[in-house]
């Protein structure tokens, strides 16, 4: 039903295409690795159309010239077409390896992974499900790299449900809650009484106008944790991170004490000008 005829055209699908011909999430990352092993074969060149000759004596019924034959059905689709869904595809599964890696290796020891089945859950997956074994503060349930947009105080207990949905995209935080919320109706007590919703999206720091529309997402679904992570983080060890964050800081406090330098100054000739005609 999607037209694909070769292994390595899988990666032109998106995920949801997939889905809807109703293979499970984990089938579909399968094949979507096994297709992105697989080399994609140059496209073959259509012959030329063969011009049909057309008789000396032939005219149109108003005397102008025939029409050519290469109107015929020549003119298909480019077979060197690149979709941009296989781009977007292929994106988001790296993306999604990447977040599943970093957060089962900062919680190992604290929790451990779970199928959506193991759950009740049959009809749909889930990009990572984590039952805890400690209680931990909400604020060390994901690695550094990973920015909660309107953190929670509190603590994740131990046996709690902690749902996670990853988008390549900040613009489809909507659907990650979207796919979180209907996960969490599908469970049963007393699964359903202490589960953590997280929808992660990737964000880099300078896309400030996608950042406001990630915090006002955040503020009207105050249930569901809204965390955005720099891709080119995600494969950083604690002592690169460590620099970064010393970076940051030390360029805070050098804007800080130059703003501190300027008001200094400027309060220095205010008093200097108000003092030229006498003491006040």
């Amino acid at each position: 039903p999607l037209g694909v005829y070769k292994l390595a055209e899988v990666n032109e699908l998106e995920l949801a295409d997939l889905e809807e011909i109703g293979m499970t999430r984990l089938q579909v990352r399968r094949l979507l690795a096994a297709a992105k092993a697989t080399p994609m074969a140059p496209p073959a060149l259509a012959p030329p159309p063969v011009p049909t000759p057309m008789p000396p004596s032939r005219r149109s019924p108003s005397g102008g010239r025939p029409r050519s034959s290469s109107r015929d059905g020549s003119r298909g689709r480019s077979l060197s077409r690149v979709s941009f869904c296989s781009v977007s595809s292929a994106e988001g599964y790296e993306f999604e390896q990447s977040c599943r890696k970093a957060i089962l290796g900062w919680l190992a020891g604290y929790g451990e992974e779970v199928s959506p089945k193991a759950l009740g859950i049959q009809q749909h997956d889930c990009d990572l499900v984590i039952k805890l074994n400690s209680t931990l503060p909400s604020m060390q349930l994901l690695p550094r790299a990973f920015k909660v947009a309107m953190p929670r105080i509190g603590i994740c207990r131990d046996n709690s449900l902690v749902f996670f949905e990853m988008k390549s995209r900040a613009r489809r935080v909507d659907r990650a809650i979207e796919q979180l919320r209907t996960r969490h109706a599908l469970l049963e007590p007393p699964n359903s009484q202490r589960v953590r919703l997280v929808a992660v999206v990737a964000f880099a720091d300078g896309e400030k106008s996608e950042y406001q529309s990630i915090l006002e997402t955040a503020r009207r679904n105050p249930d569901v944790d809204v965390v955005i992570v720099d891709p080119d983080l995600l494969n950083w060890n604690a002592e690169e991170l460590d620099e970064a964050d010393d970076e940051a800081a030390d360029e805070v406090d050098a804007d800080n004490e130059d703003d501190h330098t300027d008001t200094e100054s400027a309060l220095k000739d205010a008093v200097c000008e108000a003092l030229k005609d006498g003491p006040v």
